[in-house]
């Protein structure tokens, strides 16, 4: 799938502590919870982390709608 390759691609571009975070959350649907033990981290810092994740790949996907913003 193109779309798939694609997003995987842009997700390889994020730090590695997003990289990771965006894996376990969304490709292995792990909790919140989860992720946080899996990284050995609080639950803010994981939900911060994917916070900036999702943003930093809403750029990439879509640049000149965020810069028009």
């Amino acid at each position: 799938d193109p779309e798939r390759d694609n997003l995987l691609r842009m997700v390889n571009t994020l730090p590695f502590t997003q990289q990771h975070a965006v894996r376990l959350f969304y490709l292995e649907d792990r909790s919140y919870e989860a992720v946080a033990e899996q990284l050995g981290m609080p639950l803010g810092t994981v939900k911060n982390l994917l916070f900036r994740a999702r943003k930093r790949l809403m750029e990439l996907a879509r640049p000149e709608e965020v810069q028009a913003a």
